[in-house]
């Protein structure tokens, strides 16, 4: 039975309460059995409601080719296109890549992963998920009607008996969030996303200057922004607000947030829209953090909230609080602070994102605070519509299915546990600093028993284990400010993050 919202906030009222930490702890352990149970419950129907979809492909038929689209560990963009005469087929059983093609390098490196070694490098399927149909109206130029799925990895039979691959990004969003709805909640999010545009094939960006919000700037490009937000548009991607930032060549929009996955789906669609569509105008676009020392940085800052699963209401927002917080948003605040250590593996997952962490704007503790731009974690309360937390953490090239799974998992474990949220900034002396490179961020993850346990054993041991030996260590021995040790970061994310 699923947890429902008054029972849970009954029990964190409880654990205020005084009881010992063996009580609290046996309760904690009775709640996330009941979420577990919960969740096996949902992934059933979903799996009925996606054999559902796969009967009518009428909607497919309009299109000439359909890419089947996964996000990979680094949020790249991996696919195969079918044609029309082969669409019954495919969207029924999916199509096989490479067992191991989410843990590749960015460049496709392979590193040997124990699973995949037992298997003799075989494939898994790929299968494309309910409601994920959309157009790619650039694609082909016209000339053809391209259309795309997203999708998700599953293992192929007899090894893991066609179960879904649990390091698949999109699968781990899913889960997350099916835990929290779980405990009563669903989570509204989306992103601002930073990105640079330069002259194809050059590192000239297309305009100079660090002209934010320039009126001058986007006139001599509105062409080419305005193109893309109609694009988007067309994708299912909305734009709230977009405009020239802080860098040169450097670009802000903000997304419109969603429920469940449907903002990460939007995320993950952005980078690759803005990428695609950049290469057909004779630019280059990329979410790297920093391309060359004198940039700016960019960054992927994640706006969420909670809101009750039967009435929609924001759970954050509490008017008789001399803040505007409720209870369930400083144990929220108090999970992800708690945690920020080891989830900065994933919100800032290449070693050049180490080059925006300790710089002014940018993240540098375990740090939270009310509207404080200078926290990792900034909390908005303003109403009932506009209370969220804003993560500052996560930089550009970041894996937004990774983020929205890292944030829910530490969220939840403050919710859950009743974790009492520490002083804001600058006020609270257990801040501690943020890791100062991947490597550091790493070990952090894996060491951090609860974040492993929630995002899964197999998912961090991969993870880990291809970013240190693919990332990290091809890039050690390299003098950091190096020009040799510079191009080869560009080399690993300029163009396909």
């Amino acid at each position: 039975m699923s947890l429902q919202l008054n029972n849970l906030i009954d029990l964190l009222k409880r654990r205020t309460g005084g009881r010992g930490e063996g009580t609290k702890m046996a309760e904690a352990n009775k709640d996330n059995d009941e979420i577990d149970a919960t969740v096996k419950e949902e992934e059933q129907r979903n799996k009925e409601e996606q054999e559902e979809d796969e009967e009518d492909i009428s909607a497919y038929e309009k299109f000439d080719y359909l890419r089947f689209t996964v996000a990979d560990f680094h949020g790249i963009a991996r696919s195969k296109s079918v044609s029309r005469r082969h669409f019954r087929s495919q969207l029924k059983d999916g199509i096989t890549m490479f067992a191991g093609f989410l843990a590749a390098g960015t460049r496709c490196d392979i590193t040997p992963l124990d699973e995949v070694c037992s298997m003799n490098f075989g494939n898994c399927a790929v299968r494309s998920m309910p409601g994920t149909l959309h157009p790619l109206p650039w694609a082909a130029n016209g000339k053809h009607r391209v259309g795309e799925v997203l999708c998700e990895t599953f293992w192929m039979k007899p090894y893991g008996d066609g179960l879904p691959q649990e390091p698949c990004p999109r699968y781990m969003a899913r889960r997350q969030l099916e835990r929290l709805r779980a405990a009563g909640f669903q989570l509204f999010s989306t992103f601002e996303a930073e990105f640079m545009v330069f002259k194809r094939g050059t590192l000239i960006p297309i305009f100079e200057g660090m002209d934010v919000n320039s009126n001058i700037r986007m006139s001599e490009l509105e062409e080419f922004v305005y193109g893309l937000d109609e694009m988007l548009a067309k994708v299912g991607v909305h734009t709230v607000t977009f405009q020239t930032e802080h860098g040169a060549g450097q670009f802000e929009f903000a997304l419109e947030p969603s429920f469940g996955v449907e903002a990460v789906d939007r995320m993950f669609k952005f980078k690759n829209t803005v990428k695609e569509l950049s290469l057909k105008q004779g630019y280059q676009a990329t979410f790297m953090t920093q391309p060359f020392p004198e940039a700016s940085n960019n960054g992927l800052h994640y706006n969420h909230s909670l809101w009750s699963v039967d009435s929609k209401r924001n759970l954050f927002f509490d008017q008789t609080d001399p803040d505007g917080l409720s209870v369930v948003a400083r144990h929220w605040v108090a999970g992800i602070v708690k945690h920020l250590r080891a989830i900065t593996a994933l919100c800032c997952p290449t070693v050049n994102c180490y080059r925006r962490l300790f710089t002014p704007w940018a993240p540098d503790k375990t740090s939270w605070g009310i509207d404080d731009r200078f926290a990792t974690v900034r909390v908005k309360a303003e109403n009932s519509r506009s209370t969220y937390v804003e993560s500052r953490l996560p930089s550009g090239p970041a894996n937004p299915y990774l983020v929205l799974a890292a944030t829910v998992a530490a969220g939840l474990d403050g919710v859950v546990n009743g974790l009492e949220c520490p002083p804001e900034r600058p006020n609270d002396p257990s801040a501690t600093d943020l890791p100062r490179s991947l490597s550091e961020a790493l070990r952090a993850l894996t060491d951090d028993g609860a974040m492993v346990d929630a995002l899964g054993k197999q998912f961090v041991e991969w993870f880990v284990k291809i970013k240190e030996e693919l990332e990290v260590v091809p890039t050690d021995s390299l003098d950091g400010d190096s020009a040799e040790r510079l191009e080869k970061e560009r080399y690993f994310y300029l163009d396909m993050l």
